[in-house]
């Protein structure tokens, strides 16, 4: 198999990709000690060569992803449990959606899903 990506370009994507490493690109040039104009023209590369590794999302991005969209929340409520406002909230999903990540419109369905910070939520047990 062909490969299209360098090992320190993939280096550089998993240490900043949400899904491994999640880390800001001043990390990671830290760690890698380089500059982060090296890992950013890294990445542009990477993005001409793999664009379906994209959309990398920041920390926070991907909480409000995880509420919004996996959990079903609304903006409200994803106020209330990461102190942001709703309106950053809906910026931050504003945002995700220009970087090209999909997301369901308005978000109306809900996921059965359970975290420990819902323990005190609980109104009634079954």
């Amino acid at each position: 198999m062909t490969r299209h990506i360098t090992h320190r370009q993939e280096q550089i994507y998993r240490l900043r990709h949400h899904d491994f490493g999640g880390m800001s690109t001043k990390q990671v040039a830290a760690m890698l000690g380089v500059t982060p104009k090296c890992i950013n023209s890294h990445m542009r590369e990477m993005k001409k060569i793999a664009p379906q590794l994209f959309p990398i999302l920041t920390q926070r991005q991907m909480d409000v992803y995880i509420l919004y969209e996996k959990m079903g929340m609304t903006h409200p409520e994803v106020e209330k449990h990461l102190g942001m406002s709703a309106g950053t909230s809906g910026a931050t999903v504003w945002y995700m959606r220009r970087k090209g990540m999909f997301l369901q419109p308005d978000c109306i369905h809900r996921v059965d899903t359970y975290s420990s910070w819902m323990d005190s939520k609980i109104r009634y047990k079954f």
